[in-house]
């Protein structure tokens, strides 16, 4: 085989490969989490937030994302922490918690996808913006560099059984829902869930654009092999 019918032929394969991997959605979808997520209540009003489990100097938060391929995904949070966990509050009157202080205030989103047996994995800075008393869940809203939007990333409510991370709150007063607005009003007490199959966050367009540099790049190197071949 010469040498422009032999990179014609690697060409064709690269696109092919390039197409599969930037033929992702806009965004993932997460599924449950291995740890939970915490809430404290601290004095003033506030709320301390441990995203899974927390070490001296970082919280991880793991877990699985479906996938309609079959093959295996998963996800995690990794915070950074300084001084103190990241705070929220106080209430703003309307079960909204926004965030309080600086310490903490972002993670690293990774999300790992195994696409015909080859591992994609992608990095993505979270900004944490507030918490929320939902309606049916607890609600946790963040933002990325790549959506203007602010994401919200719910907790699986109390309706759900304490083996599958449902929400439970302890340190309360007898009678008192579980609630944020009551475990900040306590402190000391904690409200805790895993995360809500069906969160999203955004996708990076880092394959796209990677997909279309390359597609330009194979393009132009076989037009010059084929102006040579005529020459």
């Amino acid at each position: 085989m010469n040498t422009s019918k032999a990179f014609a032929t690697l060409s064709i394969c690269l696109l092919i490969g390039m197409f599969a991997i930037s033929a992702h959605a806009d965004e993932f979808t997460l599924g449950l989490s291995s740890q939970r997520i915490t809430l404290t209540g601290e004095a003033g009003g506030t709320l301390d937030m441990a995203l899974g489990s927390c070490g001296a100097t970082s919280c991880t938060l793991t877990g699985t994302a479906p996938t309609t391929d079959g093959e295996i995904a998963t996800w995690s949070f990794v915070t950074t922490l300084g001084s103190d966990l990241p705070d929220f509050g106080p209430n703003s009157g309307a079960g909204m918690f926004p965030l309080r202080a600086t310490d903490g205030t972002t993670s690293l989103f990774t999300f790992t996808d195994l696409v015909d047996g080859d591992s994609s994995v992608v990095n993505i800075p979270v900004t944490y913006v507030a918490w929320i008393d939902g309606s049916s869940n607890l609600q946790f809203e963040i933002t990325t560099p790549l959506s203007s939007a602010v994401d919200i990333i719910k907790l699986q409510n109390e309706s759900m059984v304490v083996g599958g991370l449902g929400l439970t709150c302890s340190g309360l007063l007898v009678g008192e829902a579980c609630s944020l607005a009551n475990v900040a009003l306590n402190p000391g007490s904690t409200a805790s869930a895993g995360t809500f199959t069906g969160a999203t966050v955004p996708e990076s367009p880092t394959f796209t654009l990677l997909s279309l540099a390359l597609i330009g790049l194979i393009l132009h190197r076989s037009r010059i092999l084929a102006m040579s071949q005529l020459g």
